[in-house]
């Protein structure tokens, strides 16, 4: 990646940034402020080749460091480790067992004294922003107020950095942020790349539609040749490649509504619950949120969580009635691992 690279500048030192809180000890945090964030250019990189491997799906990990607390609170940034057999997608991304385990495994014997300081994913194509499923792995497993998200468009060339300001998730302003973030050269030979493999993603998506298309027309041209031939002697033999042509047709047609429903779902933003490993759970008489969530992860208090996303999902935000399906997301999904009993705790 250093080849590749070439648009990133010598990085300055800490003292030159100025982001320090002064000498003496820490102060207290002030509430509601949003941290300095210390990420050095070859943290950046590592970041930008993972996104770079992979130009037609989401791909990310998380963000090792340390953290000291202060007024402001820094955060600095050591090292971005990728997620091993993450759930993924065009459009969302989901961190199995196996990587949570896997990372604090590693924060035992490579990292001892840093702690996971937040997240990095990417968007092809997508644009820089947090989803409803990216806010919704923010809020429940990135949630101190010094965690941040790196998101990255490797083939819009776009970057930018979020985290936690006055109790909301907000994008960090570059102040903020040092030395600043990295983008590609326009002409970088990996950014290119990119974007061609994003437009053959988008010539095959036509070229689907366009055989959709000719198969249509071709169901309408034997429709007329059945009724011009209805008083020949072949008209049976006609009629039933008719009805085999047109369960090919209607078998299109379900193609074509799941597309339409994918493209639906990415211009309003994706589902969380169509994007998360779950089941849906029927509502009976006497059910609550509180109940569903005891039974499914044996915790209460996440019925706050299963009611935040089946409102999303319902109509005007409705009360589910008996007999109402309730999206009921996997428990790896929903929530990290056990952290292992000798878990690390943030350096000085």
């Amino acid at each position: 990646m250093s080849n590749e690279l070439d648009g990133f500048e010598e990085e300055p030192s800490v003292e030159d940034v100025k982001l320090l809180p002064s000498a003496g000890g820490k102060s207290p945090a002030a509430a509601g402020k949003q941290p300095i964030v210390l990420i050095p250019y070859d943290v950046q990189e590592a970041m930008w080749g993972h996104a770079l491997s992979a130009p037609s799906q989401e791909v990310g990990g998380v963000l090792i460091g340390r953290v000291n607390e202060g007024d402001p609170t820094v955060v600095t940034v050591e090292v971005a480790l990728p997620a091993r057999e993450a759930q993924a997608s065009a459009v969302h991304i989901t961190f199995t067992a196996d990587s949570w385990e896997h990372w604090h495994r590693l924060l035992d014997e490579q990292y001892a004294g840093r702690v996971i300081v937040g997240w990095y994913h990417s968007h092809p194509n997508h644009g820089v922003f947090l989803s409803a499923h990216d806010t919704f792995i923010q809020e429940n497993f990135f949630s101190a107020p010094w965690q941040v998200a790196v998101v990255i468009d490797p083939v819009r060339n776009e970057v930018g950095c979020f985290g936690w300001g006055g109790g909301e998730i907000v994008r960090m302003p570059h102040d903020h942020i040092a030395p600043p973030l990295q983008l590609f050269r326009p002409t970088d030979e990996a950014l290119t790349t990119a974007r061609a493999d994003a437009g053959a993603t988008s010539a095959r998506s036509r070229a689907w539609w366009l055989g959709w298309g000719v198969a249509i027309a071709l169901f309408i041209i034997v429709v007329m040749q059945t009724a011009s031939l209805g008083r020949l002697s072949r008209v049976r033999d006609i009629r039933e490649d008719v009805q085999t042509l047109r369960r090919g047709v209607s078998a299109l047609q379900g193609e074509v509504a799941t597309l339409r429903a994918e493209v639906g779902a990415l211009r309003q933003g994706p589902a969380v619950a169509q994007a998360t490993p779950g089941e849906w759970v029927v509502w009976k008489e006497g059910d609550s949120f509180e109940k569903i969530a005891e039974d499914a992860y044996g915790r209460r208090e996440l019925g706050e969580v299963l009611r935040a996303i089946n409102t999303l999902a319902s109509e005007r935000g409705r009360r589910p009635a008996a007999g109402d399906a309730v999206w009921v997301p996997a428990r790896e999904a929903l929530m990290p691992p056990p952290k292992p009993a000798t878990s690390a705790q943030p350096g000085p």
